[in-house]
This record gives C-alpha cells, sequence and structure tokens, in this order.
C-alpha cells in the first residue's frame, strides 16, 4: 500500500456508503489473506472459499450509511473468518 491508497478503514467507510469499485480494492487487497487463514483454521478448502464469501457478503449487504457496522468492521481482522467459520469459540486445528 503507498501513501496515496486509502487504508482499510477508508474502503470499509467507502463501501457501506455504496462505493462498489472500494469493495473490489479491499477484496482484491484482502481475500487471498482471509483464504489462507479460514484454510488454516478449517483444513478445508471448500470451507475457506465459503468463509471468505461471507466475509465479504456481510460488507456488501451492509446498509449505505451504516455507521455501526463501518465503526465494528474498520479492519478485516483474522477473527471475522474465524468467526464466521467457527463461532466464538474458535480455536486453530
Amino acid at each position: 500500500m503507498t501513501d496515496e491508497e486509502p487504508d482499510d478503514a477508508a474502503l470499509v467507510q467507502r463501501i457501506v456508503d455504496g462505493d462498489e469499485p472500494a469493495f473490489v480494492e479491499l477484496y482484491q487487497r484482502r481475500s487471498r489473506g482471509v483464504y489462507r487463514f479460514a484454510l488454516q483454521m478449517s483444513g478445508s478448502a471448500t470451507t475457506a472459499e465459503e468463509v471468505t464469501q461471507e466475509v465479504f457478503l456481510v460488507l456488501m449487504r451492509t446498509p449505505p450509511g451504516s455507521t455501526r457496522h463501518a465503526a465494528r468492521s474498520s479492519r478485516i481482522s483474522m477473527a471475522s473468518p474465524a468467526t464466521t467459520c467457527f463461532g466464538s469459540s474458535a480455536s486453530v486445528r
């Protein structure tokens, strides 16, 4: 990421404001890491693909202007795929 590229928090805010190119940029930036983490947690490529999709669908489903979700999602963390896949009691295999 260069100084001119927006950080993840800025992209998430743009996403909840309805900016589709921001979603594409965030997906391209973070989807591989989310997938790798979900694969490590689950041991299943199929599950990792589903978890990756679900993490980003949550952002897509956020109503435009939803500041509550933007604040909660200002960073795509590794806790997100773990929680999506395994619930709050996720543990590494």
